[in-house]
């Protein structure tokens, strides 16, 4: 009898923990996009929620949201290791400076829409359990983390030190929610129209004379 139950567990542990897999992501071709959205953003410093006209190639995602009479209301890019936010009528500018791999900082286009960087792939190690896959690679001191279901559809990326810096969820090919635990921001952003493009130019960011400047560092 112990042994008839000794077995069982052991069945159904190798079930559920993930175990090594030949199974491999498909990588989608993706040099650009252009569209509107609808955003949600949650912070310490308050909640907001609107509409925007959006760019994105690979490493870069741009926002500019317009008045009813065409005027400029803000302008938002993240590339690199940078998120920038410009409020017109606030005539204010704000800087966000953060430190995560490259893989990360170098596809925020290809992420946001839902689309798997190929140098994710780069010595990472997949795993497979009864309802996911699992992608785990080491970037210096980060680990990124991606799930797919099991039709191979990206559902989650996450990057982590000690503890979770960054998450993106996807609900479909439309909607992705992210989350900044350490500073307790999250959002969602809901794609209305998107226009797939070859290698969009990158919108000027323009921070007017006058204007008053913050910036803040994130040291993980």
């Amino acid at each position: 009898m112990r042994q008839t139950f000794l077995l069982l567990f052991l069945i159904i542990a190798g079930c559920a923990l993930p175990h090594p897999t030949k199974w491999q992501p498909s990588l989608s071709p993706f040099s650009g996009a252009k569209g509107r959205l609808f955003f949600e953003v949650s912070t310490p410093r308050g909640k907001f929620e609107g509409e925007s006209f959006f760019v994105a190639g690979r490493s870069f995602f741009y926002l500019e949201g317009l008045s009813p009479f065409g005027f400029a209301l803000f302008q938002g890019l993240l590339e690199d290791q940078e998120a920038q936010l410009v409020l017109f009528p606030k005539r204010e500018a704000y800087l966000l400076r953060f430190h995560l791999p490259e893989e990360v900082a170098g596809a925020w286009g290809e992420l946001l829409l839902g689309r798997l960087p190929a140098s994710f792939l780069q010595e990472a190690l997949l795993f497979e359990t009864k309802n996911f896959y699992l992608l785990k690679k080491e970037a210096g001191a980060f680990r990124i983390l991606a799930k797919f279901s099991k039709e191979g559809v990206l559902k989650e990326v996450t990057v982590k030190k000690e503890r979770t810096l960054l998450r993106l969820s996807y609900r479909g090919s439309k909607e992705v929610l992210w989350e900044v635990p350490p500073v307790r921001s999250r959002g969602r952003l809901v794609f209305e129209t998107v226009n797939f493009v070859e290698d969009p130019r990158k919108p000027t960011l323009v921070i007017p004379r006058g204007f008053k400047r913050f910036s803040w560092e994130l040291k993980w």
